[in-house]
């Protein structure tokens, strides 16, 4: 994103929220303060009154990666719907029976939207574990572990639909359960060198992120430029990727 937008002439400022409403209220006001030209941002759960104030002053921003359901507001967001169904199909054609997705209990719709993607296509039960945004290293560990006491047959495939998720539950396998590491296929988000260092299979998603940034400072220019309030909405596609990308 700051490398697109020095190629148009403009400085990013940063500031992270830390998923947290009450932190991103007052980066949001701060950068107003400064005079910011235009913000992009990317909503936390809670921050929808923020949003609506900085709309209602007719502050140029746009919203990346995420979106707020019913409010027409300038996003640019991959199909998240539909890459965890494809995500699901390729479980499905790998003769997958056993499948297990490991999501984060929020509000937020694209985090839901992959969840309930990908649950769609299978007919029979899935297992899950919900994951707190606060505790997600304690209830990784605490559902899987729970999991596995149940009794359940060890899912032969798992999906986690963000790639901290991913994280934590390739260390929880490395951990508890390194002999079944050959036998669960894994998909999560982005890629990463965890990932490659991890003996199993595991494939990931790639967000088309010089679209998207390319996209979201189209979108915030000309909203800068017309000095008018425009709401235009992009979907992106995301790629399964199914082979392994070498770091060495």
């Amino acid at each position: 994103m700051e490398n697109e937008a020095m190629k148009m002439g403009y400085t990013v400022l940063i500031g992270s929220a830390d998923e947290n409403a009450s932190k991103f209220d007052l980066l949001a006001h701060l950068f107003q303060e400064q005079q910011v030209e235009g913000l992009i941002l990317a909503p936390v759960e809670g921050c929808e009154n923020t949003i609506q104030t900085m709309d209602a002053l007719g502050v140029p921003f746009v919203l990346v990666d995420r979106y707020i359901k019913g409010k027409k507001l300038s996003s640019v967001r991959i199909n998240n719907r539909t890459i965890s169904k494809a995500i699901a199909q390729h479980f499905v054609s790998k003769s997958k029976q056993f499948p297990l997705v490991v999501s984060y209990e929020t509000k937020l719709k694209h985090l839901s939207e992959r969840r309930e993607g990908f649950m769609k296509c299978f007919d029979g039960k899935i297992e899950e574990v919900k994951v707190s945004k606060d505790y997600i290293a304690k209830d990784i560990w605490d559902g899987l572990s729970t999991y596995w006491k149940s009794g359940s047959s060890y899912p032969d495939c798992i999906y986690f639909t963000s790639n901290k998720l991913a994280f934590e539950g390739l260390k929880f396998l490395l951990t508890h359960h390194r002999e079944l590491i050959d036998e669960i296929e894994i998909v999560a988000f982005d890629n990463s060198i965890i990932y490659e260092m991890y003996p199993g299979n595991v494939y990931y998603v790639q967000q088309p992120l010089e679209d998207i940034a390319f996209n979201t400072l189209s979108i915030l220019q000309r909203q800068i430029d017309n000095g008018l309030k425009l709401h235009e909405e992009v979907k992106l596609d995301a790629k399964l990727v199914l082979d392994k990308m070498e770091f060495f």
